[in-house]
């Protein structure tokens, strides 16, 4: 039987902060490497690290706003020497007082991207206090669960990356922190969606075994390992591993990947023999890849000895994440794993190792600059940003099998029908005053269309207006279906965009391609018309 945590005294107001002195405060502990990284400099901490006493210069609780209450603690967000701050007050129940030193120390030591950067500890009459960087765009449990929104299966991806980075490091640490408590709710988001894990000092300051309700010692029920459990029941610490938060991970990956509650038992004593029993959902009846599917059986796997480590499942979503991106296109995944180092390389760069892999006669300067064009039409001239993983993915979209990218990108550069990334609206600007037949190849931008399934657009004049239509991409052809009037559909099916344009001109559907204003008169036959099929 698992014993829920007692509520303890709670602080509520910003009010009651106001009585603290500087003689309520001792035993401010902070990291020796994070003096670097302390954007409040040195008005807290002192450079010389461990225990210190707390400098003339008090710490100030200005402004504090309450953003909530768990079972150990309140959390504040407050300000320090003109820096926004998280203040988290713990509940003087769950504080150990022959741990906090030397564990304070531990959690200072953490200084990752992925983390929440603990800027100090410090001991407040009956409470610990942890101040920590603020994250400002809430929890991933509430983008999961609460904001209503479908999240972009790559953002998914990335996100869950993002957190197996973070326990990555802290697994391989030289002094290996287990986070015990890992759940959406402790992962922290930044306005650009980066993810920031929280709460992981807590279980170096914690460890009593009695609390039990959300993140003392064990951490919350439906995210808690089979051998959690058995710790509570046998006294065993030492079968508690890091191997205990990869399961946590694996359930938090299948929320993340389906925005699905593990999941909807309340009922503690059921919930506890439904982990124990080994049930978990059924993933086979959701669209996850085999690899997906394989990687969550193994992280909540009963035994910890059949769970992977956090490298290796960095690594399984880093292939998944290459694959979704690449559209699975092995020679792109691997020149991507073998000619990139991190998460972008230079546009120039890019140029010139696609050109290693692929030579052909045009030069890498040239090759830049009309990557650079279809990325960011906005952008008159270079330097362009980085290529990134999905730019890689667009262009692949756009031009077809990775083998034969260069070619193509090189054969639409000299054709004066392509236009690259412009919009609808200004193709028909472009194609406004031209004679009928006159015709421009844009690159699909989204909209209302699949960009994967209709890459490309054929924009020409008919009848005084402009037509629209959709290249279907069904590898290894292009599909292009045009409305002649009536029920009479035309549909062309070819190997290359240039085939289909040259089939299109023989029929004299599109006949000059606008590279120029054109004038003059036209053998154009105007819709509708039942044209030849020969």
């Amino acid at each position: 039987m698992l014993n829920r945590a007692k509520p303890g005294p709670t602080l509520e107001t910003s009010a009651e902060m106001a009585t603290v002195q500087q003689s309520d405060v001792s035993h401010v502990v902070f990291g020796t490497d994070r003096v670097a990284a302390n954007p409040l400099g040195t008005q807290l901490f002192t450079k010389s690290g461990g225990l210190v006493n707390l400098p003339q210069d008090p710490f100030l609780y200005k402004d504090l706003v309450r953003l909530g209450e768990g079972a150990h603690g309140t959390v504040f967000k407050g300000s320090c020497s003109g820096t926004t701050v998280a203040v988290k007050f713990m509940k003087p129940s769950i504080r150990e007082n022959q741990l906090f030193e030397r564990e304070a120390q531990i959690a200072a030591s953490i200084n990752h991207p992925r983390c929440v950067l603990l800027l100090g500890a410090f001991k407040l009459k009956e409470s610990v206090v942890l101040v920590s960087e603020f994250v400002e765009s809430g929890s991933l449990d509430q983008l999961l669960f609460h904001s209503g929104c479908p999240i972009p299966f790559h953002q998914k991806l990335k996100i869950a990356m993002e957190i197996a980075e973070g326990m990555a490091w802290l697994s391989a640490s030289e002094v290996t922190i287990i986070h015990k408590d890992l759940k959406p709710h402790n992962i922290l988001l930044t306005p650009e969606l980066h993810c920031k894990i929280a709460d992981f000092g807590l279980s170096c300051l914690q460890s009593t075994k009695n609390q039990l309700g959300s993140t003392a010692g064990g951490g919350t029920l439906a995210y808690m390992a089979p051998e959690i459990l058995t710790y509570y029941k046998t006294d065993d610490d030492k079968i508690v591993t890091f191997k205990s938060d990869v399961y946590s991970f694996g359930v938090m990956l299948y929320e993340i990947l389906t925005q699905t509650k593990f999941t909807e038992i309340d009922d503690w004593e059921e919930l506890e023999r439904y982990i124990m029993e080994g049930n978990r959902p059924d993933i086979t009846s959701t669209r996850l890849s085999g690899g997906l599917q394989q990687l969550l059986t193994q992280c909540w796997a009963c035994s910890p000895h059949d769970r992977p480590t956090f490298i290796i499942i960095y690594e399984a979503l880093k292939t998944e994440m290459l694959g979704l991106n690449l559209l699975n296109q092995s020679d792109a995944i691997e020149f991507w794993k073998t000619q990139v180092k991190g998460e972008s390389i230079k546009m120039e760069d890019f140029a010139v190792r696609l050109l290693q892999n692929q030579p052909c006669e045009i030069q890498p300067l040239p090759l830049t600059n009309f990557i650079g064009s279809v990325l960011h039409p906005s952008q008159k001239k270079g330097p362009y940003p980085p290529i990134t993983l999905q730019h890689l993915g667009n262009l692949l979209i756009w031009f077809g099998e990775f083998k034969e990218i260069v070619s193509t990108m090189t054969t639409y550069m000299h054709s004066d029908w392509f236009h690259g990334s412009i919009t609808r609206e200004r193709s028909e600007v472009l194609l406004g005053d031209c004679r009928p037949g006159t015709f421009l190849v844009r690159l699909n931008l989204g909209g209302n269309s699949n960009v994967e399934t209709h890459p490309l657009t054929i924009s020409f004049v008919n009848s005084g207006k402009t037509l629209h239509v959709r290249l279907a991409s069904n590898y290894p052809y292009f599909n292009l279906k045009l409305p002649l009037g009536g029920d009479e559909i035309l549909q062309i099916e070819k190997e290359t965009l240039p085939i289909i344009i040259e089939e299109l001109k023989r029929r004299r559907i599109c006949t000059f391609p606008r590279s120029k204003e054109c004038s003059g008169p036209s053998d154009y036959i105007e819709f509708p018309v039942k044209l030849s099929r020969a």
